[in-house]
């Protein structure tokens, strides 16, 4: 049996049996269609997460300022006005500093509403706290250590540095705990987040 014979033109390719585009592919080319539609979809995914990363941390770089200013004027009035021990003055001010920070990148960086809980939120948020807490104290008392013998302005300024150069390189480190954090939160189901709140 001879079978008949079939000349394939320029443009059938992706036209269905009477003529007209296949319903499967959708656009010339055996499967280009579907697999630029995909490309596409997925560069447009990738920069959608892009844009959201991008405004994380423009928002959290805002928050982390604004905190690290009430932390260190709270620094200056304890350790260069009120006399205070520069542990007692980082507790103070770290503390200054972590209660807007909290409250700022909660709903402003991750947009979380409603009362937080305290297991399975505050509760990690006061561990990362104490952790960087912990490095400015050890640092602003070997800096106040070492200049005993400077004047109390200079001493001041120095310590004072010392405490902010503790909140800029722990500032990385604080992003990262706390998106992973937030982010955990954001994919508890509701049966667990109902079970937090109670």
């Amino acid at each position: 049996m001879v079978l008949p014979a079939f000349r394939l033109r320029a443009g059938d390719c992706g036209r269905g049996p009477h003529g007209g585009r296949s319903p499967v592919w959708g656009s010339p080319g055996l499967g280009i269609g579907p697999t630029m539609g995909l490309v596409q979809h997925v560069e447009s995914a990738g920069g959608r997460e892009r844009v959201r990363l991008l405004r994380k941390l423009s928002t959290y770089t805002a928050g982390s300022v604004l905190a690290a200013a009430c932390s260190e004027l709270a620094l200056l009035l304890c350790y260069g006005v009120l006399g205070l021990a520069p542990a007692v003055s980082a507790v103070v001010a770290w503390l200054c500093g972590a209660v807007p920070n909290y409250w700022l990148n909660r709903r402003w960086t991750w947009r979380r509403t409603g009362r937080p809980d305290a297991r399975r939120e505050l509760l990690p948020y006061v561990v990362i706290v104490l952790g960087t807490l912990a490095l400015a104290v050890v640092v602003t008392r070997a800096v106040d250590d070492a200049l005993s013998g400077s004047g109390a302005a200079a001493r001041t300024t120095v310590v004072a540095a010392a405490f902010l150069g503790v909140y800029v390189a722990m500032f990385l480190l604080r992003y990262l705990l706390l998106d992973r954090l937030f982010g955990r939160l954001e994919g508890a189901t509701p049966e667990e987040a109902s079970a937090g709140e109670r």
